[in-house]
C-alpha cells in the first residue's frame, strides 16, 4: 500500500513510519517525503492503513505545537 500522510514534519512521519512497523504483520518499507510504501501480510491488514487513528493524533499534536509557535512568535513581538 503506497499512501501520501498529511503529516508535515519529518519527525511526525517518522513516528507513524515506526507505529506502522510496530504494528503487526506490516511494516513500513519506503518513506520519501509525504509518501509512505506499507507491505502488509494480508489484504485485511492494509485496510486503513493510510488512516489511522494514530495518525489524526500526530496531526492534531502538529496543530498545537503550531499554535504554540504562533503565540510565542506574538509574545517576542
Amino acid at each position: 500500500v503506497t499512501f501520501r500522510t498529511p503529516l508535515r514534519s519529518r519527525l511526525a512521519r517518522n513516528v507513524l513510519s515506526n507505529s506502522i512497523t510496530l504494528t503487526p504483520g506490516t511494516i513500513t518499507a519506503v518513506q520519501e517525503g509525504d509518501k509512505l510504501t506499507v507491505h502488509c501480510l494480508d489484504e485485511a491488514m492494509a485496510e486503513g492503513v493510510e488512516d489511522q487513528a494514530f495518525q489524526q493524533k500526530l496531526m492534531k499534536i502538529e496543530q498545537k505545537a503550531d499554535a504554540l509557535r504562533a503565540e510565542k512568535k506574538e509574545a517576542a513581538k
